[in-house]
């Protein structure tokens, strides 16, 4: 399904659902180059309305989109939608970080809020992660966390910070550090946010440090007021950017999933998900922790991709009522320089995978869009999926129309 009917490119896209209402679906994108793109379904994705949100006032660009879903706020019954993104000035000046609330199932938003806001190129935050706590055993239900890096020193230094909110989004904590402080070499990126049963708040990045890379974790059991120790969920190899196929030069970064079990049904259940390339070329890798995070398992490949193919841009989602693990990610597996995207999916709580099921059914070319030149520099950093019931709502950047434009879909099962 075609999800943009706006300008392109489009790319980067995200997507939440409903809880109460899993018809309403609200997905949002890099827009024409400088805001961003909102698409909301009423009829569970069957078609989307399209509109451009407002840039956050004093700032020139809008980018890096997240979304996440929650039980309705306050007096109103409808569902709760929590937008997160980067706003900049220049080329990459200024990047700060902001949101945007809905109340009324995503039909409007709220303006934009500014969470932390950077200075010029000495203080640069970026990509963003949002998470809503909707875990039904979680006292801390209702909940909002944002993780993100900062930039600093024009880029040589960077930290991981994380904020929480307890009134919907509204107002935000200050910034707790979650990361060590890297200067120069070895450096912190790509967070990510994930929720636990009890509302236990897991959050993770990467450690770049060249073949001492790692994908650290932390644990708060406080709704995010203090956190645990720094734990180190596997080490890792960052996969080859831009990757190895003739033709592509778009670049690709590893970053962080972390998602964890609110179904009950794998109690202490945490998943840690990433792309690697200590096989040869880049896959797609899983560390499991059933103590909450305490220790972690050895890593086992997700994609049953031949060796040798390029599969990346992971993405992750987790079942609340049966605790199924749902990963996507791009692959080559199809056509050597055309893409496809394909879910492979856990039923026993990550310690093994199903035959990998293909989501699109058509290959694209990602050099069909001359935006970002030919061959193409840039198709975004990341795709999303999410959980529809019991089946998989994926959103990609997609070209068969001869633009970047947003796609979602579901696995082609057989």
């Amino acid at each position: 399904m075609r999800v943009t009917r706006i300008a392109s490119p489009n790319n980067e896209p995200t997507v939440a659902v409903n809880p109460l209402d899993e018809n309403t679906i609200v997905s949002s994108y890099n827009a024409d180059l400088v805001p961003l793109g909102l698409a909301r379904s009423t009829n569970g994705g069957k078609t989307f309305d399209n509109r451009i949100l407002p840039i956050p006032k004093g700032f020139e660009v809008a980018s890096d989109p997240v979304l996440d879903s929650g039980f309705p706020v306050g007096h109103t019954r409808k569902g709760f939608f929590l937008l997160g993104g980067l706003a900049f000035n220049g080329s990459g000046e200024d990047g700060t970080i902001y949101v945007q609330r809905s109340v009324d199932n995503g039909k409007t938003f709220s303006a934009p809020i500014v969470v932390n806001r950077g200075f010029g190129e000495r203080i640069s935050n970026d990509k963003p992660n949002v998470a809503v706590d909707k875990s039904a055993a979680s006292p801390f239900i209702g909940n909002a966390y944002i993780s993100y890096t900062r930039f600093f020193d024009n880029g040589r230094g960077s930290v991981i910070f994380f904020h929480r909110s307890t009134d919907g989004g509204r107002t935000w904590s200050k910034p707790v550090r979650i990361s060590e402080v890297r200067v120069g070499f070895p450096f912190v990126q790509g967070s990510s946010i994930g929720i636990g049963l009890s509302g236990e708040v897991f959050a993770a990045w990467i450690d770049y440090n060249g073949d001492r890379s790692s994908i650290r974790v932390r644990r708060s059991d406080d709704g995010g007021v203090t956190f645990g120790p720094d734990v180190s969920a596997a080490a890792i190899t960052p996969i080859q950017d831009p990757l190895p196929v003739p033709g592509w030069d778009f670049r690709v970064l590893t970053f962080a999933n972390v998602r964890a079990d609110t179904s009950g049904n794998f109690p202490g259940a945490v998943y840690a998900v990433w792309d690697d390339l200590s096989e040869g070329s880049a896959n797609v890798l899983l560390a499991r922790s059933v103590d909450n995070g305490a220790t972690w398992s050895d890593p086992i490949r997700v994609n049953d991709s031949r060796l040798g193919t390029q599969n990346f841009f992971s993405a992750a989602a987790v079942s609340p009522h049966t605790g199924t693990v749902n990963v996507i990610y791009y692959t080559n597996r199809r056509s050597g320089k055309r893409i496809d995207v394909y879910l492979a999916r856990s039923r026993d709580g990550g310690r093994s995978f199903e035959r990998n099921l293909r989501i699109t059914d058509k290959s694209f070319n990602p050099n069909a869009d001359p935006t970002f030149g030919t061959p193409s520099t840039f198709i975004g950093d990341y795709i999303t999926t999410a959980f529809k019931g019991e089946s998989d709502l994926s959103v990609w950047t997609d070209t068969r129309t001869g633009r970047q434009e947003i796609f979602s879909g579901r696995a082609k099962r057989k």
